[in-house]
């Protein structure tokens, strides 16, 4: 069994704002952040990135 995490990203432009998706490949686990349209692309990965991390870890994934 493949037992490696990765994460996948999906981007939705809304008007002025990017909805940007993450959703955990083993437990498919999705979250959701909102960030001004004009936020670089890494800062709006690593943002959603970062909560799906703290939601696996609240849930004791």
């Amino acid at each position: 069994m493949n037992d490696r995490r990765e994460f996948y990203f999906e981007f939705v432009n809304i008007g002025n704002y990017t909805q940007v998706r993450a959703v955990d490949s083993l437990t498919g686990l999705e979250v959701a952040v909102t960030t001004p349209a004009n936020t670089a692309r890494g800062h709006q990965m690593e943002l959603a990135k970062r909560k799906l991390l703290m939601m696996l870890e609240k849930r004791g994934v």
